[in-house]
């Protein structure tokens, strides 16, 4: 399920969570569902981890695209096209121009 993530034009007001979460092996946390799905989050996000001095750890998810991959996938979501016909509808326009 690839979920589009929401893009707010002021800022959206979380529901209070708290939730206990366990620590993998290699360091890996899950996120609960719960707040996944409330902010859209999907695999692949990047997120800052802060650790302050009085021991508190925050993630907060990266809103900033790189402009790369925001163009990107853009065009990716653009249909085809067939230069060769769009080149043809050029010519037939600028020959009706210079008529």
């Amino acid at each position: 399920m690839n979920k589009e993530k929401k893009e707010y034009p002021f800022p959206k007001v979380h529901t209070f969570m708290v939730k206990e979460v366990c620590m993998a092996k290699k360091g890996q946390i899950t996120i609960p569902k719960a707040i996944r799905d409330e902010d859209g989050m999907q695999e692949g996000d990047l997120f800052t981890v802060t650790h302050t001095p009085t021991g508190d750890i925050v993630f907060k998810v990266k809103k900033q695209q790189d402009p790369v991959d925001h163009l990107i996938k853009f065009l990716k979501s653009m249909p085809p096209i067939d230069a060769d016909k769009a080149w043809q509808e050029i010519l037939k326009e600028r020959r009706k121009e210079h008529r």
